[in-house]
């Protein structure tokens, strides 16, 4: 819901900054005043999906105790550290995850996931490493975002989702 917000005061914004940027002087003269479209960069989908991929290898290594620097590869991390320290430091040395497919959902179906655009959904699998037997735990979507600087980050509906698993259902600290 915060995305559709987030989108609709975008959208009312740059609707203001258009509208004052065209104005007609008391005179019978006309001066009309015209911008450059804003030019977004392109999404590179192959720097874009390698990124998501640490960010989502990090984030679930069980060998890497350090929450608050996992928090750093979330959304809005540092809102929910105190969770992911409840739920995320019991994670077995072993555990990691394996990214098996990233895809590039249009502006329309992240802001109905109430994501910024671009948004990408990540399939992924959980697997443990146990003696050098390397076991699919579980197979899940989640989503990733892009925010400022090109800079992916595992999106925090994403881990907020898995901590209310982890917390049997309840919404966990800094999540609402």
């Amino acid at each position: 819901m915060a995305g559709k917000w987030r989108v609709a005061v975008a959208s009312i914004a740059m609707g203001a900054i258009a509208l004052s940027a065209c104005s007609t002087s008391a005179s019978t003269s006309t001066t009309q005043h015209t911008t450059a479209p804003v030019k977004l960069p392109a999404l590179n989908p192959t720097a874009a999906i390698a990124q998501i991929n640490t960010v989502f290898t990090t984030v679930f290594n069980g060998a890497n105790k350090d929450i608050a620097a996992k928090a750093g590869y979330i959304q809005g991390g540092s809102q929910i550290v105190a969770s992911m320290t409840k739920d995320l430091s019991i994670m077995p040395a072993g555990l990691g995850a394996q990214v098996t497919s990233v895809t590039f959902p249009s502006a329309s179906t992240c802001s109905q996931e109430s994501l910024s655009s671009p948004c990408a959904k990540v399939n992924y699998s959980l697997v443990s490493n146990t003696k050098g037997k390397l076991t699919t735990l579980e197979t899940s979507a989640g989503f990733a975002v892009e925010v400022a600087g090109g800079r992916w980050l595992m999106s925090k509906q994403t881990m907020c989702s898995l901590l209310s698993l982890a917390s049997g259902g309840a919404a966990p600290a800094g999540c609402g």
